[in-house]
């Protein structure tokens, strides 16, 4: 009896939360696409160490065998967890997602990452030098226009032709994988190398820059639309999170307008940025990362004090080599360093 309370309960909540969810972006009906269940300690027993969900539904027992590596189950042993949600898509595979409690408790960064994110590259500055990151983002567009103009220019005949159909799902299906697995590739890297550098990641806050730019002009809006900058924040931040590496956020106004050591409006050669003042000359994405940086600064010493002072001698100090997680050394396979 409380099992059947329980799960009516717990769909009840799914049902609501479909139902928000579709009403907050503008959504007309809900609409069915997998079906799911949430679980909770009732009906279902997670063993990690033999990586393995065990469901009880009725009088009957299902095992869901868990296909992630043991290093990586390794990381939620002894983690306290309320729920499980298991869903099957169109293809008939089985998806279990399990949320863990897991506590945040970052370092005192002793240096800063200033990340300036764009299309088709991402800044890094550590107050020092500036490392140039080319993104996978422009290969997941290219891979959606195709897409994109048979649906435009075939407006309705595209659902029903097959061939087309399966094109342009496969089409898709490899623009969402590439920014996945790069954001996520980029976003380990980055946070192992902020732990073991012990530094902080400060990004720009974007949450209004769709709705901003799609005032001015709606090109830019389809652009950035395409630009799945909040994926790969949402990335970084979860990576942080599990390695307690951390994020600030900085106002992104001015940061690529305003010359970094003065504070006087720059003047631009295209991309180019030149200071009158102090002869200042950068590219836009240099300058934006470095006014990021210094923002952050500004937000981090009257909490923490400088933390340029310390010893370099301390034994604490990285003596050089890689963590056993860091995933590459000077390098991330697939990328391109300028």
């Amino acid at each position: 009896m409380v099992s059947e309370h329980t799960n009516a309960k717990q769909i009840y909540k799914y049902a609501l939360s479909v139902v928000k969810s579709a009403k907050r972006n503008n959504g007309r009906k809900p609409v069915l696409k997998k079906l799911s269940a949430r679980l909770d300690r009732y009906d279902t027993k997670i063993d990690l160490e033999n990586q393995m969900v065990i469901v009880k539904l009725r009088d009957k027992e299902f095992r869901i065998k868990l296909l992630h590596s043991r290093e990586y189950t390794r990381k939620f042993v002894g983690k306290k967890w309320y729920e499980v949600i298991i869903s099957i898509d169109r293809q008939r595979r089985i998806w279990v997602c399990i949320p863990f409690k897991w506590i945040y408790e970052p370092h005192k960064p002793r240096r800063v990452l200033s990340l300036d994110i764009n299309l088709k590259k991402i800044v890094i500055y550590n107050g020092k030098s500036v490392r140039r990151i080319d993104t996978r983002f422009t290969e997941s567009l290219y891979l959606k226009h195709p897409a994109e103009n048979i649906q435009k220019k075939h407006s309705y005949a595209w659902r029903r032709n097959k061939k087309w159909l399966k094109i342009i799902k496969a089409l898709h299906r490899r623009s969402k994988n590439i920014v996945v697995d790069w954001s996520r590739k980029f976003a380990k890297y980055i946070v192992l190398k902020a732990k073991r550098t012990r530094s902080a990641i400060v990004l720009e806050d974007l949450d209004k820059l769709w709705f901003n730019a799609s005032q001015k002009s709606s090109s830019l809006a389809d652009m950035l639309s395409r630009f799945a900058y909040r994926k790969l924040q949402l990335a970084i931040i979860t990576k942080a999170i599990e390695y307690n590496v951390p994020i600030v956020f900085v106002k992104p106004r001015n940061t690529s307008t305003t010359c970094p050591e003065y504070g006087a409006k720059l003047n631009y050669n295209h991309r180019l940025a030149l200071c009158t003042r102090c002869g200042l000359i950068a590219d836009r994405d240099t300058v934006g990362s470095m006014n990021i940086y210094f923002k952050s600064i500004q937000v981090l010493a009257p909490r923490l004090g400088s933390w340029s002072t310390r010893s370099m001698t301390d034994e604490n100090q990285p003596k050089g080599g890689l963590l056993i997680d860091e995933p590459m050394t000077n390098y991330i396979h697939s990328y391109k360093f300028i």
